[in-house]
């Protein structure tokens, strides 16, 4: 969902190209997209919760927030009133869910976090918008990765400080400093993040800031940090820089994955799996195979994952089906459209797979059948602005 998150390549030609570049670099800072679920809060016959069954979508025009819902019961869409969803919502934006809410990360310039819960109708309101700004102009916050209720991590992009908050009130418990995984900008990027066993596991970018379109600089790692003791311990090494997309858990692998994008523009970057017991990386997939700069990442198997991303022209996105046990592209083109960035993929708990279609001509969620790969529905489902991040409640 999400969401997401980005780095250099060589100037394009062109009035066209450098007007793409430029909204690809206001996404970069942030990568500004968003989902979300919703669903009945009514109980079975067991006495147990039944699930929530709803698709969070985070929209916007790169001016203008928004938000939505997908029933995942007839895919059906909800909307909002436009004007309050924007209130709660920023132009740069993603979506966590924990426990049946919903966290909107407000990001770039807006340094916020909304709390969403469910109404007895199935529908969102809002619970309390706090500011994570703290003493810095711009900390970016990014990614919330949850222990409990009343305690989370938030990465944050602008800032060497990864933050422990009461994610319910936004107070602040303590704070991991970064600084010594930083470039020379002093600034490490630190961005998704990950709670696998004891351990919370922070993607770190380390991009050049002074480069026009944030180069990443040397390696990039995941950091490895106790959830006891909030000490970093391990730093893995990744093959590829730049790593954009969530941190993957794959129960079949028994590894994390994520994607690199490295330098964009260029076929330089790579999806590489890393083995939590040993820290072991490996490189599965590299862009020259799918073809693009990796966006997103989601897995239905040990044989079955797909990856969203952008052709180096910047004049396509494409859902690739790749094996990651093998490293094998499955389906060079399961889903293609002529938008670029944002693009974000996502599976309800049907594996039914999830695409942001940002198309002018008929923007909207695309939502695939990976069993064959075809369409469920016949348009994209509409909102009132293009869809950015998804997420699914939980």
């Amino acid at each position: 969902m999400k969401g997401k998150k980005r780095d250099g390549k060589t100037k394009k030609k062109g009035v066209l190209e450098m007007k793409r570049g430029m909204i690809i670099l206001v996404w970069l800072l942030g990568f500004s997209l968003l989902t979300w679920g919703c669903g009945s809060s009514d109980h079975d016959g067991d006495g147990g919760p039944v699930p929530l069954s709803k698709m969070f979508v985070v929209t916007s025009d790169f001016s203008t927030g928004g938000l939505g819902l997908i029933d995942l019961d007839d895919l059906s869409p909800w909307k909002p009133d436009p004007g309050w969803a924007a209130q709660v919502v920023a132009s740069d934006a993603t979506a966590i869910s924990y426990n049946e809410k919903v966290y909107v990360i407000n990001r770039f310039q807006v340094d916020s976090i909304s709390v969403l819960e469910f109404t007895e109708d199935n529908e969102v309101g809002l619970v309390t918008q706090y500011s994570v700004k703290g003493d810095l102009s711009a900390p970016n916050p990014y990614d919330l990765e949850f222990v409990s209720e009343d305690r989370a991590y938030l990465s944050r992009y602008g800032s060497d400080m990864l933050w422990m908050l009461n994610p319910q009130t936004g107070r602040l418990i303590g704070s991991i400093d970064l600084s010594g995984y930083a470039d020379d900008d002093g600034i490490p990027e630190m961005a998704y993040m990950l709670l696998h066993g004891e351990y919370l596991y922070v993607a770190i970018q380390r991009l050049d800031r002074n480069d026009p379109w944030w180069a990443p600089v040397g390696d990039s790692y995941l950091l490895r940090i106790d959830l006891v003791t909030n000490q970093v311990g391990d730093t893995i090494l990744l093959t590829g820089t730049n790593p954009v997309t969530d941190l993957v858990w794959s129960d079949d692998l028994g590894k994390i994955l994520v994607g690199n994008s490295g330098n964009y523009g260029f076929l330089d970057g790579c999806i590489d799996s890393v083995d939590p017991l040993t820290g072991e990386v490996e490189s599965v997939i590299t862009e020259n195979d799918l073809g693009g700069d990796i966006s997103d990442i989601v897995v239905v198997s040990g044989t079955k994952a797909y990856a969203a991303v952008t052709t180096t022209d910047w004049a396509n996105s494409i859902v690739v089906e790749f094996n990651p046990e093998t490293g094998t592209v499955s389906d060079p083109e399961v889903y293609k459209t002529g938008a670029c960035f944002p693009f974000v993929i996502e599976l309800d708990d049907s594996n039914r797979l999830y695409i942001t279609e940002r198309d002018p001509t008929q923007p909207g969620v695309v939502i695939l059948n990976t069993t064959n790969n075809e369409p469920l529905t016949k348009e994209p489902v509409e909102f009132d602005l293009p869809p950015c991040w998804l997420e699914l409640v939980k």
